[in-house]
């Protein structure tokens, strides 16, 4: 049981350090404007990845114990191949959604997407990551109905998600989830 929990964490880690190399390279070409700069026409900074508190804590603590129980599954064979296609499935419909969302004209611009209506190809990792993440909680809800999924495990997951709650909430009352806010203009 332990060693699913290092995979889960594993796979959290490598899969943020690859945004945030993609962010870094992105950067570095000038695709993404400067951190915490100001984004044009508003008073609203531009976040990078690690700006927001679920992204470098909710990802790096919350979602491996979250996803502890869903990597159990599968180094216990307990995932059917259905399971394994609804995954594939629920992956592209969260990372879909994700990116419509994000791609709105209200979505203030940051790393991921950093203009209106574009995407950054951190933007597009961090969708399927979204997006695979979704898929994989609720193959574990449907472990939990199906009772393949029950016991202490599930303790971590519960903190887990307690944890990447709160750091949902700091990031809105930080505004990092406000809508874009144009500045009115002169006439």
């Amino acid at each position: 049981m332990w060693i699913s929990a290092v995979v889960s964490a594993m796979f959290h880690l490598v899969a943020c350090f690859l945004m945030l190399v993609v962010q870094f390279w992105e950067s570095e070409s000038g695709k993404l404007q400067g951190r915490n700069t100001l984004i044009p026409g508003t008073n609203q900074q531009f976040l990078y990845w690690q700006d927001f508190y679920c992204q470098l804590y909710g990802d790096l603590i919350g979602l491996p114990l979250i996803t502890w129980p869903f990597f159990y599954l599968v180094m216990t064979d307990k995932v059917s191949a259905h399971q394994w296609i609804s995954l594939c499935m629920l992956t592209l419909i969260g990372a879909i959604f994700f990116v419509n969302m994000c791609l709105s004209k209200t979505h203030k611009p940051d790393s991921g997407y950093h203009e209106v209506g574009k995407i950054s190809w951190v933007g597009i990792i961090h969708a399927l990551y979204l997006g695979l993440n979704a898929g994989g909680i609720l193959i574990m809800v449907w472990s939990i109905i199906n009772g393949n999924l029950h016991g202490p495990i599930m303790w971590a997951a519960n903190t887990g998600s307690i944890f990447y709650l709160i750091t949902f909430i700091m990031d809105t009352r930080a505004g990092h989830f406000a809508p874009l806010k144009r500045l009115p203009t002169l006439k």
